[in-house]
């Protein structure tokens, strides 16, 4: 329900007792990762008011919600990631088993938006110069892509 973006299909599942917020699914993915992934900001939004959400879950290749953010393109993607920045005790130095961070994702992609490389950059203690497994930065991965918007702002 949580990647099909049906919010009350969701509404109604948090409210069954028992239920894991946490639980996952294919490829060890958490209904966090899957909303985030899809842009679906209310479910964001639900998922995160949870009691005992794990924001910093990591699926079996090792993702987690915020890394699966910085790979959404469509208006919400910004928004999405702000709202998991805000979320209490995330890591954003947090790497995925090829060693790229949410940060890294989001300047490594083309169609990445510029609202949401802004958003990670203005995080509190966000290392921007955080290596990939190659030994690229961000602005070395921003140069990259050739978007040259996002290499101006960094």
């Amino acid at each position: 329900a949580a990647m099909e973006g049906n919010l009350r299909i969701v509404q109604l599942l948090l409210e069954c007792p028992g239920i894991d917020v946490n639980s996952s699914g294919k490829d060890g993915r958490t209904p966090l990762m899957e909303a985030s992934f899809n842009g679906h900001l209310q479910i964001v939004q639900l998922l995160l008011a949870c009691s005992g959400i794990e924001v910093n879950a990591v699926d079996e290749e090792g993702w987690t919600a915020l890394m699966f953010s910085s790979l959404h393109r469509d208006g919400t993607s910004a928004e999405v990631t702000r709202l998991l920045l805000e979320s209490p005790g995330i890591d954003v130095s947090m790497k995925n088993l090829n060693g790229d961070s949410a940060l890294i994702l989001a300047a490594n992609l083309f169609w990445s938006s510029l609202g949401k490389l802004r958003t990670l950059v203005g995080f509190r203690g966000i290392d921007l110069d955080i290596r990939d497994a190659q030994g690229k930065n961000v602005l070395m991965t921003s140069i990259g892509t050739g978007r040259q918007d996002m290499v101006e702002m960094l």
